[in-house]
C-alpha cells in the first residue's frame, strides 16, 4: 500500500481536529497548512528516527579510517556514512558488541580500535519504507509540531502526547519480539557496507 507524505500530513492535521487538508508538498501548496507541513516534515522524520531504533532504518558499516588523528584521547578517527543519523553501537567484525571506548564528533567516530564497525540508524525519508508503527508515531509527532502554528485544544494535545509514549513502548516491544532469541552469536557473515554506501 503506497503511503504518501501528503497523506501522512493530512492524518496529522486530522489528529488536531483540523478540517482543511493539503494537496501537495513538492512543491508545497500555498496554504498555511501546506507551508507548515513542508517546514516540519523532514525535521520531524529525522527526529523520530533518532528517537526509536526501527529495523527498517537499521544499517551497518565498516567506517573508513581518516588520515588525520584526534589531537588527544584516542588513536584513530573514522568517517561516518553520509546517511547516518545516530550510531546505535560499535561492534567487532563478527557483529558482536565491543567494550572499547568511542565517541562521535560531528560526522566522525574517534576510538582506539584499529578498525571501526558500527550499527546505526540511517535517514529514510520516504514513508513507503517505514513500517506501520513508525508511521503512526511520526503522524503523532508531526501533529504535535504542527500544533504550534495550527490551533488545537489542550485536551487533544494531551491525548497526542500520551499516545506518543504508548507507541514508543509498543515499538520497543515489537523490536524485542523480533530479536534473535536463539542465543546464537550475532553477525558472522562479515558483509559490511563500506561507509557511505549503506
Amino acid at each position: 500500500m503506497a503511503i504518501s507524505k501528503v497523506n501522512l500530513c493530512n492524518i496529522s492535521l486530522s489528529r488536531l481536529g483540523h478540517k482543511k487538508f493539503i494537496t501537495s508538498l513538492d512543491p508545497a501548496d500555498t496554504t498555511v497548512e501546506g507551508q507548515l507541513c513542508d517546514m516540519y516534515f523532514e525535521q520531524t522524520a529525522a527526529e523520530t528516527l533518532e528517537m526509536v531504533d526501527c529495523r527498517f532504518a537499521r544499517s551497518r558499516a565498516r567506517c573508513t579510517r581518516l588520515t588525520e588523528t584526534p589531537a588527544f584521547g584516542y588513536d584513530y578517527a573514522y568517517q561516518l556514512p553520509g546517511n547516518c543519523l545516530i550510531v546505535r553501537k560499535m561492534v567487532d567484525s563478527e557483529g558482536n558488541d565491543t567494550t572499547s571506548k568511542w565517541t562521535r564528533e560531528g560526522n566522525t567516530i574517534i576510538t582506539d580500535l584499529d578498525a571501526c564497525y558500527i550499527e546505526y540508524t540511517k535517514y529514510v525519508v520516504e514513508p513507503d519504507h517505514w513500517n506501520a508503527m513508525f508511521r503512526r508515531l511520526f503522524v503523532l509527532r508531526l501533529a504535535a509540531d504542527l500544533s504550534t502554528g495550527i490551533t488545537a485544544s489542550d485536551n487533544r494535545l494531551d491525548r497526542i502526547q500520551h499516545e506518543i509514549f504508548e507507541v514508543i513502548r509498543l515499538i520497543k516491544n515489537n523490536n524485542a519480539a523480533e530479536s534473535d532469541q536463539t542465543g546464537r552469536k550475532r553477525g558472522g557473515n562479515n558483509a559490511w557496507d563500506e561507509a557511505g554506501t549503506g
